[in-house]
């Protein structure tokens, strides 16, 4: 949605600047320029790059006009647990985090984490959120399979 975005900002700014200077509008309508420098942009890249970047390229492309994969419930998943973690370092103070990220098995909160909709879940699925949190910052590689 925001790559649609800001292809309207750009080319809105582009025609009113134009249209700013009282610049003739059908002067920036050149197809065979347009084809020249679109033609020549493609090929430069196309020599430029071996296979497996282009389709890199393609999909990147393809996933920009794509949806996130994240939905809102994962979002407001997140924020729920990350009002906890701060709620808990509000009121137990930062070292009570600490307990948390060296021992995630012995958690004193009681709420855990949910990942049964997920695709890449944390191995510890029942630490806490601050445990978690701690987790993904310190190590991604351990807890993401």
């Amino acid at each position: 949605m925001f790559v649609i975005i800001g292809i309207v900002v750009v080319f809105g700014a582009v025609i009113a600047g134009y249209l700013m200077e009282k610049g003739p509008l059908k002067v920036l309508m050149q197809p065979a320029e347009l084809i020249i420098i679109g033609g020549a942009a493609i090929g430069t890249v196309l020599i430029a790059n071996p296979l497996y970047v282009l389709k890199a390229i393609i999909g990147g492309v393809a996933g920009a006009f794509g949806g996130s994969k994240f939905s809102k419930e994962r979002y407001l998943e997140t924020m729920k647990m990350m009002y906890e973690l701060f709620s808990r370092a509000r009121k137990e103070g930062l070292m009570a985090l600490e307990t948390d990220s060296d021992a995630p098995d012995k958690a004193q909160s009681s709420r855990s984490i949910r990942n049964s909709s997920r695709t890449t879940t944390p191995c510890i699925s029942t630490a806490t959120p601050s445990a978690w949190l701690l987790a993904a910052v310190l190590s991604p590689s351990t807890w993401i399979r």
